[in-house]
């Protein structure tokens, strides 16, 4: 791994004990690019929620679901976002809600009841490409 390479991934993760909250960012994708703010849903270190934010052609912005590290949309994918541009990304999410806004509009809410209120944790990583994060901000 060359460590002047920035497109790797990266992964900052936090343990929470809250329920409900926000996280809030910007997001600048070069083409080909995804974004991902990661949840742990329970106490299990498999099962994990992701929030994807995707710039590859034919790829799709949402929200996937991992069980024991098998991920599947929980609903379906919405478009791709523009490259080259940045994008306002909103996460909110409760004990039974999950809700993903791109620039404002929101274009996936789920609402399973699957986060525990004091088992939640989070991090954020790119899979490919380069990423850059801008005023990343955590509201509880």
């Amino acid at each position: 791994e060359n460590s002047q390479d920035r497109r790797n991934s990266f992964l900052i993760a936090k343990n929470t004990v809250i329920g409900k909250g926000d996280i809030d960012c910007f997001v600048y994708l070069e083409r080909d690019a995804v974004f991902n703010i990661v949840f742990r849903v329970n106490g299990s270190a498999s099962d994990f929620y992701m929030a994807r934010v995707d710039s590859r052609s034919g790829g799709s912005s949402g929200i996937l679901v991992s069980k024991n590290n098998n991920w599947s949309y929980v609903n379906q994918p919405n478009k791709y976002v523009l490259p080259d541009v940045w994008h306002h990304v909103e996460l909110k999410f409760s004990d039974s809600k999950i809700i993903l806004k791109l620039n404002n509009d929101t274009i996936i809410e789920n609402t399973r009841n699957v986060f525990p209120k004091n088992q939640n944790s989070f991090g954020m990583f790119n899979e490919v490409k380069r990423v850059f994060v801008d005023n990343f901000k955590v509201y509880e």
